[in-house]
């Protein structure tokens, strides 16, 4: 007798149906990641804009700073081509003399003043002998560079040329002014460095420097 076995079909898989708690915590979850990736681009978005607005301030800073006076930028800068003296002599803190070789030239330096030592008609006034040893320790028997100022004489009543002077790559006038052996000193129409040398005395002032020092003269002549 032959046996018939009947085969009885069983899904592979069973469909269950979600509770709705379990659908509503993947909802959530999505929402969380959603949410995330939106704080993320946000974030992004913000950091880029700051580096933009970084570099255009940066940009700006630069250009300003090209942009600055001629005056402010070569004051302390030798120019080129300048003519060589040897300075036989330093009269005060303000004015020397210069040789090339042939003859003999006193310079009055432009845009500062010392206090005096050497006029006849007024003694010596406060932090004088100070500013012309000063000088004199720092030309004398020096090699010197004279630069003419087109906004100024050629040479002042006494015959002296105006000029500035420069050594060892500064600007001399400009450093008797800031080491506080000398003021600012304008005479009839402003010079090419004026703003410098007023700036620079406004900084020797207030650090009270040389003859800006309560224990020397206070800025009094």
């Amino acid at each position: 007798m032959t046996m018939k076995f009947k085969r009885t079909y069983r899904p592979k898989y069973t469909l269950v149906a979600e509770k709705p708690s379990s659908l509503w915590n993947k909802v959530a979850i999505i929402s969380a990641v959603v949410v995330i990736f939106l704080v993320i681009g946000v974030v992004t978005s913000n950091n880029k804009k700051a580096e933009t607005n970084v570099a255009q301030n940066n940009t700006q800073i630069s250009q300003t700073a090209q942009e600055k006076p001629k005056s402010q930028a070569s004051a302390s800068t030798i120019p080129s081509n300048l003519p060589s003296y040897y300075v036989s002599r330093v009269v005060d803190g303000d004015t020397i003399v210069v040789s090339d070789g042939a003859s003999e030239q006193k310079v009055r330096m432009i845009g500062i003043d010392t206090p005096e030592t050497k006029n006849p008609k007024k003694p010596v006034e406060c932090f004088g002998p100070e500013s012309s040893n000063y000088l004199t320790s720092l030309l004398a028997g020096k090699i010197v560079q004279l630069e003419s100022d087109s906004t100024q004489s050629n040479a002042d009543v006494y015959g002296r040329l105006l000029r500035y002077v420069y050594y060892d790559n500064q600007n001399v006038n400009l450093l008797m002014i800031s080491s506080g052996y000398a003021f600012e000193y304008l005479f009839n129409n402003p010079y090419k460095y004026h703003d410098v040398f007023v700036r620079a005395e406004n900084e020797a002032r207030n650090s009270q420097k040389g003859l800006w020092s309560p224990s020397t003269c206070g800025g009094q002549r």
